[in-house]
Protein backbone atom coordinates (compact mmCIF):
# COMPACT_ATOMS: atom_id res chain seq x y z
CA UNK A 1 0.00 0.00 0.00
CA UNK A 2 1.63 3.31 -0.97
CA UNK A 3 1.54 6.32 1.36
CA UNK A 4 -1.30 8.12 -0.66
CA UNK A 5 -3.41 5.05 -0.42
CA UNK A 6 -2.31 4.79 3.42
CA UNK A 7 -3.58 8.37 3.97
CA UNK A 8 -6.82 7.68 2.09
CA UNK A 9 -7.58 4.79 4.02
CA UNK A 10 -6.62 6.59 7.75
CA UNK A 11 -8.55 9.70 6.45
CA UNK A 12 -11.85 6.97 6.29
CA UNK A 13 -11.11 5.32 9.71
CA UNK A 14 -10.80 8.45 11.18
CA UNK A 15 -13.89 9.90 9.38
CA UNK A 16 -15.82 7.23 10.65
CA UNK A 17 -14.74 6.97 14.17
CA UNK A 18 -14.77 10.46 14.20
CA UNK A 19 -18.79 9.94 13.20
CA UNK A 20 -19.23 7.39 15.93
CA UNK A 21 -22.14 8.27 18.65
CA UNK A 22 -21.32 5.65 20.97
CA UNK A 23 -19.07 3.09 22.17
CA UNK A 24 -20.63 0.02 20.36
CA UNK A 25 -20.07 1.95 16.66
CA UNK A 26 -16.46 2.80 17.72
CA UNK A 27 -15.79 -0.58 18.23
CA UNK A 28 -17.08 -1.63 15.18
CA UNK A 29 -15.38 0.76 13.04
CA UNK A 30 -12.23 -0.20 14.96
CA UNK A 31 -12.23 -4.28 14.88
CA UNK A 32 -13.47 -4.19 11.22
CA UNK A 33 -11.20 -1.42 9.29
CA UNK A 34 -8.17 -1.90 11.43
CA UNK A 35 -7.05 -5.61 10.65
CA UNK A 36 -6.27 -4.68 6.84
CA UNK A 37 -4.08 -1.72 6.80
CA UNK A 38 -1.62 -3.31 9.27
CA UNK A 39 -1.80 -6.88 7.79
CA UNK A 40 -3.20 -8.22 11.17
CA UNK A 41 -5.25 -11.23 11.68
CA UNK A 42 -7.39 -10.35 14.76
CA UNK A 43 -8.47 -6.82 15.94
CA UNK A 44 -9.61 -6.88 19.64
CA UNK A 45 -10.68 -3.64 21.19
CA UNK A 46 -12.42 -3.14 24.20
CA UNK A 47 -14.21 -0.29 26.15
CA UNK A 48 -13.13 0.08 29.91
CA UNK A 49 -16.47 0.60 32.35
CA UNK A 50 -15.23 2.84 34.35
CA UNK A 51 -18.45 2.27 36.88
CA UNK A 52 -17.99 -1.66 37.00
CA UNK A 53 -14.03 -1.73 36.37
CA UNK A 54 -14.16 -4.12 33.89
CA UNK A 55 -13.58 -4.48 30.04
CA UNK A 56 -16.23 -4.72 27.59
CA UNK A 57 -14.48 -6.80 24.46
CA UNK A 58 -15.36 -7.23 21.28
CA UNK A 59 -13.32 -8.33 17.81
CA UNK A 60 -12.66 -8.47 14.29
CA UNK A 61 -13.54 -12.25 14.65
CA UNK A 62 -16.43 -13.14 16.79
CA UNK A 63 -15.29 -16.27 17.38
CA UNK A 64 -12.13 -15.14 19.01
CA UNK A 65 -12.77 -13.11 21.56
CA UNK A 66 -11.00 -12.69 24.50
CA UNK A 67 -13.23 -12.56 27.72
CA UNK A 68 -13.29 -9.39 29.88
CA UNK A 69 -11.45 -11.59 33.01
CA UNK A 70 -8.68 -12.53 29.90
CA UNK A 71 -8.04 -8.65 29.32
CA UNK A 72 -7.76 -7.32 32.72
CA UNK A 73 -5.16 -10.37 33.43
CA UNK A 74 -3.34 -9.09 30.35
CA UNK A 75 -3.56 -5.41 31.22
CA UNK A 76 -2.18 -6.49 34.48
CA UNK A 77 0.89 -8.77 33.79
CA UNK A 78 2.01 -6.52 30.71
CA UNK A 79 1.70 -3.12 32.59
CA UNK A 80 0.65 -1.83 29.14
CA UNK A 81 -1.55 1.31 31.70
CA UNK A 82 1.97 2.32 32.57
CA UNK A 83 2.71 3.77 29.20
CA UNK A 84 1.05 5.57 26.31
CA UNK A 85 2.54 4.00 23.67
CA UNK A 86 2.14 0.30 21.86
CA UNK A 87 4.18 -2.25 23.52
CA UNK A 88 4.90 -5.43 21.39
CA UNK A 89 5.16 -8.98 22.83
CA UNK A 90 5.29 -12.76 21.62
CA UNK A 91 2.89 -14.81 23.13
CA UNK A 92 5.52 -16.86 24.17
CA UNK A 93 6.55 -14.04 26.78
CA UNK A 94 3.71 -14.21 28.99
CA UNK A 95 3.77 -16.24 31.69
CA UNK A 96 3.16 -19.50 30.48
CA UNK A 97 -0.07 -20.32 33.18
CA UNK A 98 -1.56 -16.99 32.87
CA UNK A 99 -4.96 -16.29 31.54
CA UNK A 100 -4.07 -14.71 28.98
CA UNK A 101 -1.32 -16.73 27.80
CA UNK A 102 -3.77 -19.89 27.44
CA UNK A 103 -6.07 -17.73 25.72
CA UNK A 104 -4.24 -16.13 23.24
CA UNK A 105 -2.19 -19.52 22.31
CA UNK A 106 -5.40 -20.94 21.67
CA UNK A 107 -6.66 -17.98 19.54
CA UNK A 108 -3.19 -19.11 16.97
CA UNK A 109 -1.69 -15.91 17.77
CA UNK A 110 2.21 -15.83 17.88
CA UNK A 111 2.52 -11.89 18.47
CA UNK A 112 0.50 -8.89 19.16
CA UNK A 113 0.43 -5.33 19.86
CA UNK A 114 -0.98 -3.76 23.08
CA UNK A 115 -2.37 -0.44 23.52
CA UNK A 116 -4.20 1.27 26.05
CA UNK A 117 -6.94 4.52 24.88
CA UNK A 118 -6.44 6.81 27.64
CA UNK A 119 -8.15 10.24 27.55
CA UNK A 120 -8.05 12.87 30.67
CA UNK A 121 -5.47 10.79 32.43
CA UNK A 122 -8.33 8.15 32.93
CA UNK A 123 -8.43 4.80 31.00
CA UNK A 124 -10.97 4.09 28.52
CA UNK A 125 -9.95 0.62 26.86
CA UNK A 126 -7.75 -0.84 24.89
CA UNK A 127 -6.68 -2.43 21.94
CA UNK A 128 -5.43 -5.34 20.71
CA UNK A 129 -3.61 -6.05 17.29
CA UNK A 130 -2.90 -10.05 16.75
CA UNK A 131 -0.58 -11.87 13.95
CA UNK A 132 -0.65 -15.41 13.41
CA UNK A 133 2.99 -15.37 11.44
CA UNK A 134 5.62 -15.19 14.37
CA UNK A 135 8.17 -14.23 11.65
CA UNK A 136 6.04 -11.38 10.38
CA UNK A 137 7.96 -7.93 10.75
CA UNK A 138 6.24 -5.69 13.49
CA UNK A 139 7.60 -2.41 13.33
CA UNK A 140 7.25 1.11 14.22
CA UNK A 141 4.59 1.70 11.14
CA UNK A 142 2.25 -0.64 12.65
CA UNK A 143 2.79 1.29 16.22
CA UNK A 144 2.36 4.52 14.55
CA UNK A 145 -1.09 3.58 13.04
CA UNK A 146 -2.19 2.13 16.43
CA UNK A 147 -1.20 5.13 17.99
CA UNK A 148 -3.02 7.16 15.81
CA UNK A 149 -6.42 5.32 15.82
CA UNK A 150 -6.15 4.97 19.75
CA UNK A 151 -5.85 8.78 19.95
CA UNK A 152 -8.88 9.29 17.77
CA UNK A 153 -10.75 6.52 19.44
CA UNK A 154 -10.03 8.25 22.81
CA UNK A 155 -11.26 11.62 21.45
CA UNK A 156 -14.60 9.87 20.33
CA UNK A 157 -15.24 7.82 23.56
CA UNK A 158 -14.83 11.12 25.59
CA UNK A 159 -17.37 12.45 23.21
CA UNK A 160 -19.88 9.28 23.10
CA UNK A 161 -19.68 9.28 27.04
CA UNK A 162 -20.47 13.49 26.83
CA UNK A 163 -23.64 12.79 24.64
CA UNK A 164 -24.77 10.11 26.96
CA UNK A 165 -24.58 11.88 29.84
CA UNK A 166 -26.06 15.71 29.10
CA UNK A 167 -28.86 14.64 26.92
CA UNK A 168 -30.52 17.71 28.02
CA UNK A 169 -28.19 19.54 25.89
CA UNK A 170 -29.11 18.62 22.58
CA UNK A 171 -28.50 21.10 20.76
CA UNK A 172 -25.05 22.00 21.42
CA UNK A 173 -23.93 18.04 20.98
CA UNK A 174 -25.46 17.94 17.64
CA UNK A 175 -22.86 20.77 16.99
CA UNK A 176 -20.19 18.50 18.10
CA UNK A 177 -21.36 15.97 16.17
CA UNK A 178 -21.78 18.16 13.22
CA UNK A 179 -18.07 19.99 13.45
CA UNK A 180 -16.67 16.55 13.72
CA UNK A 181 -17.69 15.75 10.58
CA UNK A 182 -16.65 19.54 9.09
CA UNK A 183 -13.63 18.63 10.56
CA UNK A 184 -12.47 15.16 9.15
CA UNK A 185 -13.98 16.39 5.56
CA UNK A 186 -10.90 18.85 5.37
CA UNK A 187 -7.48 17.18 4.73
CA UNK A 188 -5.75 21.29 4.71
CA UNK A 189 -4.80 22.59 7.51
CA UNK A 190 -6.22 26.36 7.10
CA UNK A 191 -9.62 24.42 6.10
CA UNK A 192 -9.33 22.53 8.99
CA UNK A 193 -8.45 25.19 11.65
CA UNK A 194 -11.26 27.42 9.92
CA UNK A 195 -13.47 24.49 10.57
CA UNK A 196 -12.75 24.28 13.83
CA UNK A 197 -13.52 28.44 14.56
CA UNK A 198 -16.65 28.44 12.93
CA UNK A 199 -18.29 25.28 15.31
CA UNK A 200 -16.80 27.21 18.25
CA UNK A 201 -18.94 30.33 16.84
CA UNK A 202 -21.80 28.44 16.74
CA UNK A 203 -21.31 26.56 19.99
CA UNK A 204 -20.39 29.85 21.63
CA UNK A 205 -22.71 32.30 20.85
CA UNK A 206 -21.31 35.23 23.80
CA UNK A 207 -18.03 34.99 21.89
CA UNK A 208 -16.97 37.97 20.08
CA UNK A 209 -14.01 36.24 18.04
CA UNK A 210 -12.15 33.34 18.78
CA UNK A 211 -8.31 32.30 17.65
CA UNK A 212 -5.87 29.21 16.56
CA UNK A 213 -2.47 29.67 17.54
CA UNK A 214 -0.08 26.60 16.36
CA UNK A 215 2.75 25.51 18.63
CA UNK A 216 5.97 23.59 18.09
CA UNK A 217 7.03 23.07 21.80
CA UNK A 218 8.75 26.80 22.10
CA UNK A 219 7.30 29.13 19.70
CA UNK A 220 3.62 30.08 18.61
CA UNK A 221 2.33 31.04 15.54
CA UNK A 222 -0.76 32.53 14.31
CA UNK A 223 -2.90 30.63 12.19
CA UNK A 224 -7.35 31.62 11.84
CA UNK A 225 -8.98 33.99 13.57
CA UNK A 226 -13.12 34.56 13.20
CA UNK A 227 -15.24 37.14 14.84
CA UNK A 228 -18.81 37.95 14.79
CA UNK A 229 -19.92 39.95 11.67
CA UNK A 230 -20.24 43.47 13.73
CA UNK A 231 -16.31 42.91 14.85
CA UNK A 232 -13.61 45.54 13.71
CA UNK A 233 -11.02 44.48 15.88
CA UNK A 234 -7.75 42.72 14.59
CA UNK A 235 -7.12 39.72 16.35
CA UNK A 236 -3.97 39.36 18.42
CA UNK A 237 -1.33 37.89 15.79
CA UNK A 238 1.76 37.71 18.09
CA UNK A 239 1.27 36.74 21.26
CA UNK A 240 2.68 38.11 24.57
CA UNK A 241 5.92 36.16 25.93
CA UNK A 242 4.24 35.76 29.40
CA UNK A 243 0.47 35.83 28.06
CA UNK A 244 -2.81 33.88 28.39
CA UNK A 245 -1.77 31.97 25.53
CA UNK A 246 2.00 31.17 26.15
CA UNK A 247 0.60 29.98 29.18
CA UNK A 248 -1.55 27.73 27.97
CA UNK A 249 1.08 26.29 25.12
CA UNK A 250 3.25 25.90 28.11
CA UNK A 251 1.52 23.96 31.41
CA UNK A 252 -1.24 22.04 28.67
CA UNK A 253 -3.91 23.44 30.73
CA UNK A 254 -6.75 25.56 29.79
CA UNK A 255 -7.24 28.99 31.50
CA UNK A 256 -10.28 30.92 32.12
CA UNK A 257 -10.44 34.75 32.86
CA UNK A 258 -13.64 36.23 34.08
CA UNK A 259 -12.44 39.73 33.46
CA UNK A 260 -9.05 40.86 31.80
CA UNK A 261 -9.64 44.18 33.55
CA UNK A 262 -8.66 43.61 36.58
CA UNK A 263 -6.14 40.47 35.67
CA UNK A 264 -2.71 40.31 36.45
CA UNK A 265 -2.21 38.93 32.86
CA UNK A 266 -3.09 41.91 31.17
CA UNK A 267 -1.68 44.74 33.38
CA UNK A 268 0.80 45.75 30.92
CA UNK A 269 -1.88 46.26 28.52
CA UNK A 270 -4.31 48.91 30.64
CA UNK A 271 -7.48 47.32 28.93
CA UNK A 272 -10.48 49.43 29.82
CA UNK A 273 -12.80 46.94 29.03
CA UNK A 274 -14.36 44.02 30.37
CA UNK A 275 -13.97 40.93 28.55
CA UNK A 276 -13.92 37.57 29.32
CA UNK A 277 -10.96 35.27 27.69
CA UNK A 278 -10.62 31.34 27.77
CA UNK A 279 -7.53 29.42 26.61
CA UNK A 280 -7.87 25.91 25.51
CA UNK A 281 -4.68 23.63 24.65
CA UNK A 282 -5.01 21.40 21.50
CA UNK A 283 -3.33 18.24 22.55
CA UNK A 284 -2.49 15.36 20.82
CA UNK A 285 -0.91 12.09 22.37
CA UNK A 286 -0.55 14.16 25.24
CA UNK A 287 1.21 17.01 23.10
CA UNK A 288 0.13 20.54 22.89
CA UNK A 289 -0.16 21.23 19.17
CA UNK A 290 -2.03 24.57 19.46
CA UNK A 291 -4.19 27.04 21.45
CA UNK A 292 -7.55 27.73 21.08
CA UNK A 293 -8.53 31.20 22.70
CA UNK A 294 -12.36 31.97 22.98
CA UNK A 295 -12.74 35.98 23.47
CA UNK A 296 -16.42 37.12 25.06
CA UNK A 297 -17.84 40.57 24.65
CA UNK A 298 -18.32 41.16 28.13
CA UNK A 299 -16.98 39.56 31.28
CA UNK A 300 -17.35 35.64 31.16
CA UNK A 301 -16.66 32.98 33.20
CA UNK A 302 -16.31 29.65 31.77
CA UNK A 303 -18.48 27.18 33.22
CA UNK A 304 -17.17 23.45 33.94
CA UNK A 305 -20.00 22.26 31.16
CA UNK A 306 -18.99 24.63 28.67
CA UNK A 307 -14.73 23.45 29.71
CA UNK A 308 -15.81 19.85 29.02
CA UNK A 309 -17.46 20.75 25.78
CA UNK A 310 -14.33 23.45 24.49
CA UNK A 311 -11.83 20.37 26.07
CA UNK A 312 -13.70 17.76 23.39
CA UNK A 313 -13.33 20.07 20.59
CA UNK A 314 -9.88 21.04 21.07
CA UNK A 315 -9.41 17.55 21.71
CA UNK A 316 -10.92 17.00 18.12
CA UNK A 317 -9.62 19.94 16.79
CA UNK A 318 -5.89 18.50 17.46
CA UNK A 319 -6.21 15.33 15.95
CA UNK A 320 -7.54 16.90 12.77
CA UNK A 321 -4.00 19.20 12.73
CA UNK A 322 -1.99 16.38 13.10
CA UNK A 323 -3.72 14.35 10.31
CA UNK A 324 -3.74 17.62 8.22
CA UNK A 325 -0.11 18.43 8.49
CA UNK A 326 0.30 14.09 7.92
CA UNK A 327 -1.51 15.16 4.72
CA UNK A 328 0.66 18.37 4.48
CA UNK A 329 3.71 16.78 4.25
CA UNK A 330 3.37 13.60 2.35
CA UNK A 331 1.41 15.66 -0.31
CA UNK A 332 4.94 17.81 -0.50
CA UNK A 333 7.15 15.08 -0.66
CA UNK A 334 5.34 13.90 -3.24
CA UNK A 335 5.69 17.16 -5.41
CA UNK A 336 9.04 18.61 -4.51
CA UNK A 337 12.89 17.53 -5.65
CA UNK A 338 13.82 16.89 -2.29
CA UNK A 339 17.66 18.08 -3.72
CA UNK A 340 16.23 21.94 -4.75
CA UNK A 341 13.34 22.27 -3.28
CA UNK A 342 11.71 23.07 -6.25
CA UNK A 343 8.48 21.26 -8.15
CA UNK A 344 9.71 17.32 -9.22
CA UNK A 345 8.51 16.08 -12.93
CA UNK A 346 4.92 14.88 -11.05
CA UNK A 347 4.26 18.44 -9.80
CA UNK A 348 5.01 19.80 -13.19
CA UNK A 349 2.97 17.29 -15.35
CA UNK A 350 -0.23 18.16 -13.21
CA UNK A 351 0.67 22.32 -13.65
CA UNK A 352 1.32 21.71 -17.53
CA UNK A 353 -2.57 19.92 -17.18
CA UNK A 354 -4.00 22.34 -15.74
CA UNK A 355 -1.63 25.60 -17.63
CA UNK A 356 -2.96 23.78 -20.69
CA UNK A 357 -6.76 23.89 -20.10
CA UNK A 358 -6.62 27.18 -18.45
CA UNK A 359 -4.98 28.78 -21.13
CA UNK A 360 -7.40 27.22 -23.79
CA UNK A 361 -10.14 28.57 -22.03
CA UNK A 362 -9.21 32.19 -21.48
CA UNK A 363 -7.97 31.45 -24.97
CA UNK A 364 -3.78 32.83 -23.75
CA UNK A 365 -0.63 31.14 -24.93
CA UNK A 366 2.07 30.39 -22.71
CA UNK A 367 5.64 29.10 -23.29
CA UNK A 368 7.66 26.32 -22.22
CA UNK A 369 11.09 26.47 -21.88
CA UNK A 370 13.24 23.10 -21.29
CA UNK A 371 16.98 23.91 -19.51
CA UNK A 372 19.85 21.43 -19.77
CA UNK A 373 23.26 22.79 -17.88
CA UNK A 374 26.04 21.48 -20.73
CA UNK A 375 28.52 19.30 -19.55
CA UNK A 376 28.00 19.13 -16.09
CA UNK A 377 28.92 15.62 -16.16
CA UNK A 378 32.33 16.81 -15.96
CA UNK A 379 31.16 18.34 -12.82
CA UNK A 380 30.19 15.70 -11.19
CA UNK A 381 33.49 13.57 -12.74
CA UNK A 382 36.06 16.13 -11.49
CA UNK A 383 34.92 17.32 -8.23
CA UNK A 384 32.13 14.50 -6.73
CA UNK A 385 28.69 14.27 -6.76
CA UNK A 386 28.14 16.45 -3.56
CA UNK A 387 30.05 19.39 -5.56
CA UNK A 388 27.47 18.68 -8.17
CA UNK A 389 24.71 18.92 -5.90
CA UNK A 390 25.94 21.86 -4.14
CA UNK A 391 25.74 23.75 -7.72
CA UNK A 392 22.50 22.46 -8.76
CA UNK A 393 20.87 24.62 -5.91
CA UNK A 394 22.82 27.40 -6.62
CA UNK A 395 21.29 27.15 -10.19
CA UNK A 396 18.35 27.06 -9.59
CA UNK A 397 18.41 29.81 -7.16
CA UNK A 398 19.95 31.95 -9.86
CA UNK A 399 16.83 31.37 -12.51
CA UNK A 400 14.26 31.57 -9.39
CA UNK A 401 16.41 35.52 -9.43
CA UNK A 402 14.75 36.34 -12.86
CA UNK A 403 11.67 35.03 -13.46
CA UNK A 404 8.44 36.15 -12.19
CA UNK A 405 6.07 34.96 -9.02
CA UNK A 406 3.98 33.56 -11.47
CA UNK A 407 6.47 31.48 -13.31
CA UNK A 408 6.67 27.89 -12.50
CA UNK A 409 10.06 26.10 -12.61
CA UNK A 410 10.31 22.16 -12.07
CA UNK A 411 12.90 19.59 -12.30
CA UNK A 412 12.90 17.09 -14.62
CA UNK A 413 15.73 14.95 -13.11
CA UNK A 414 19.29 15.10 -13.61
CA UNK A 415 20.04 18.49 -14.44
CA UNK A 416 17.21 19.07 -16.68
CA UNK A 417 14.46 21.78 -16.24
CA UNK A 418 11.42 23.22 -17.21
CA UNK A 419 9.82 26.61 -17.20
CA UNK A 420 6.01 27.69 -17.59
CA UNK A 421 5.59 31.12 -18.51
CA UNK A 422 2.29 31.86 -18.37
CA UNK A 423 0.58 34.22 -20.60
CA UNK A 424 3.80 34.17 -22.55
CA UNK A 425 4.52 34.22 -26.65
CA UNK A 426 7.64 33.45 -28.54
CA UNK A 427 8.76 37.33 -28.20
CA UNK A 428 8.59 37.18 -24.00
CA UNK A 429 9.70 33.46 -23.94
CA UNK A 430 12.71 34.13 -26.46
CA UNK A 431 13.96 37.15 -24.03
CA UNK A 432 13.74 35.28 -21.07
CA UNK A 433 16.12 32.97 -22.38
CA UNK A 434 18.31 35.45 -23.38
CA UNK A 435 18.47 36.85 -20.06
CA UNK A 436 19.26 33.76 -18.60
CA UNK A 437 21.73 32.44 -20.87
CA UNK A 438 23.52 36.04 -20.38
CA UNK A 439 22.97 35.43 -15.98
CA UNK A 440 23.96 31.74 -16.21
CA UNK A 441 27.37 32.77 -18.36
CA UNK A 442 28.51 35.12 -15.87
CA UNK A 443 27.74 33.37 -12.38
CA UNK A 444 30.81 32.85 -10.39
CA UNK A 445 30.65 29.15 -9.14
CA UNK A 446 33.55 28.37 -6.64
CA UNK A 447 35.18 25.57 -6.85
CA UNK A 448 36.98 23.30 -4.63
CA UNK A 449 40.15 24.82 -5.39
CA UNK A 450 38.87 28.09 -4.81
CA UNK A 451 39.15 28.85 -8.67
CA UNK A 452 36.11 30.82 -9.70
CA UNK A 453 33.99 28.30 -12.90
CA UNK A 454 31.20 29.48 -15.41
CA UNK A 455 28.68 27.68 -17.06
CA UNK A 456 26.46 27.38 -19.68
CA UNK A 457 23.32 25.99 -20.30
CA UNK A 458 21.02 25.28 -23.74
CA UNK A 459 17.32 25.69 -24.30
CA UNK A 460 14.20 24.67 -25.89
CA UNK A 461 11.20 27.06 -26.26
CA UNK A 462 7.48 25.53 -27.05
CA UNK A 463 4.91 28.43 -27.15
CA UNK A 464 0.72 27.05 -26.95
CA UNK A 465 -0.90 26.21 -29.01
CA UNK A 466 1.36 27.61 -31.96
CA UNK A 467 3.86 24.49 -31.16
CA UNK A 468 1.19 21.94 -29.77
CA UNK A 469 -2.54 21.94 -27.79
CA UNK A 470 -1.61 18.59 -25.69
CA UNK A 471 1.28 18.27 -23.20
CA UNK A 472 3.18 15.50 -24.74
CA UNK A 473 3.41 17.43 -27.96
CA UNK A 474 4.69 20.64 -26.75
CA UNK A 475 7.36 18.79 -24.77
CA UNK A 476 8.41 16.92 -27.28
CA UNK A 477 8.84 20.47 -29.77
CA UNK A 478 10.65 21.78 -26.34
CA UNK A 479 13.09 19.11 -26.53
CA UNK A 480 13.37 18.99 -30.35
CA UNK A 481 14.60 22.72 -29.68
CA UNK A 482 16.84 21.82 -27.17
CA UNK A 483 18.74 19.82 -29.52
CA UNK A 484 18.87 22.13 -32.32
CA UNK A 485 20.34 24.81 -29.85
CA UNK A 486 22.76 22.27 -28.27
CA UNK A 487 23.76 21.68 -31.99
CA UNK A 488 23.90 25.32 -32.88
CA UNK A 489 26.07 25.96 -30.32
CA UNK A 490 28.74 22.84 -31.15
CA UNK A 491 28.85 24.04 -34.40
CA UNK A 492 29.93 27.37 -33.19
CA UNK A 493 32.40 26.58 -31.21
CA UNK A 494 34.05 24.35 -33.74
Amino acid sequence: MDSKELLKNLNRVNRLIAASLDTESIANVVTNQLCPIVHADLCVFAHYQQETQEFQPSSSDISRTLLPEVLADLVSITSVADTSDPILLRTKELPSRSEASIAIRQMGIAQFLLSTISSSNQLQGIMLLGFSDPKQHVNDFEKSVMSFIASQVATSLEKATLIASLKRQNDQLEGIYQSSLKVNAFLHLKEVIDSVLVSVMDLFPKTSNAQIFLYDGEKLSFEVARWREHETVEPVTIPRKYGLTYLVAQTGEPFIIKNIRNHPLFTDMHSEKNQGVTGIPLKSKGIVVGVMNLVYSSAHETTEEELRLLNLLGAQAAVSIENAKLHQLIESQALTDALTGIPNRRSFESRLRDEILRSARYKHTFGLVTIDIDNFKKINDTYGHPRGDKYLVQFVHCILDEIRDTDFMARLGGDEFVIILPESNLETSTRLVSRLDKVIDSYPYRLPDDRISHHSASFGIAIYPEQAENAEDLMSFADQALYLYKRQKDLEET
